[in-house]
């Protein structure tokens, strides 16, 4: 397969993430309470494109973006 998804599960997302070269991302415009987080992402290995969002509205409590994170080559890294 071109892609595979990882939906959920904290720590299947953590494992997987160092194997990823793209990574779908909805960021959430609040502070939320929880107990579990997408492990933090290194803006330095990263280009993030914006792929869409919403504001909110009667929808949507919150404003929201969809990103696409696509992992950037070691060349690119250390230029």
């Amino acid at each position: 397969a071109d892609e595979a998804f990882v939906i959920g599960l904290a720590q299947l997302c953590a494992d997987t993430l160092a194997t990823a070269d793209r990574i779908y991302v909805t960021e959430i415009d609040a502070d939320i309470e929880g107990d579990t987080h997408f492990p933090p992402i290194d803006a330095a290995v990263w280009d993030v494109t914006p792929v869409g969002g919403h504001p909110a509205d009667e929808r949507h409590a919150w404003p929201l973006k969809f990103l696409r994170l696509d992992r950037r080559t070691i060349k690119e890294t250390v230029m």
